[in-house]
């Protein structure tokens, strides 16, 4: 049995596997009535860019976001969330 990727939430977060990560994402945006509007997706290098709005229950929101998927085949095997 092939074990699950280690990702993490943050750069001050241990890192968790990927089951986690969903649990955590589903949680979240459960709890914040969170929605997503792609912008924009562009490639850089391997890496795919994905600017999107994000929008929700929660403080500050709509906020536009910046998601760095780092590629590994066919498997996302980094992610970066900024603004």
């Amino acid at each position: 049995m092939r074990k699950p990727t280690l990702t993490r939430l943050n750069k001050d977060t241990p890192p968790i596997t990927q089951e986690v990560f969903r649990e955590w994402s589903l949680k979240t945006s459960q709890a914040y009535q969170t929605t997503l509007d792609v912008r924009e997706v562009t490639q850089v290098q391997e890496d795919i860019v994905v600017m999107a709005q994000v929008a929700g229950t929660f403080e500050g929101s709509p906020i536009q976001l910046r998601f760095h998927f780092t590629l590994r085949g066919d498997k996302i095997s980094a992610l970066t969330i900024g603004i």
